[in-house]
């Protein structure tokens, strides 16, 4: 069954892993998704993740992330101690989470 539209993806992480798996990834299957923003505690890495990878917009807030109508889909790529704090808040936004 071919999906009817693109998924909107909303990245929380911006570190390695992101960076080397999950973004050029989603690049590749860009029929199937587009990365919409992209977060991190750091402003600078949010920034370069988006710049690099062509996403629209970058932040350090994550609400925007649950908050955005154009995410279908957060992919939660911090560090293991934030996993189940930023999945919650993503199911609660009415999100699907990828972890």
């Amino acid at each position: 069954m071919a999906l009817s539209r693109q998924l909107g993806v909303g990245i929380i992480g911006a570190g390695e892993v992101a960076q080397v798996v999950h973004l050029p990834v989603l690049s590749l299957l860009s029929h199937l998704y587009t990365v919409h923003i992209v977060c991190d505690v750091s402003a600078k890495l949010a920034q370069h993740c988006a710049t690099k990878f062509h996403v629209p917009k970058a932040t350090t807030n994550p609400e925007e992330v649950f908050a955005s109508s154009a995410v279908n889909v957060v992919f939660v790529l911090t560090s293991d101690e934030y996993h189940e704090t930023f999945t919650i808040q993503a199911l609660q936004a009415g999100k699907h989470v990828c972890v």
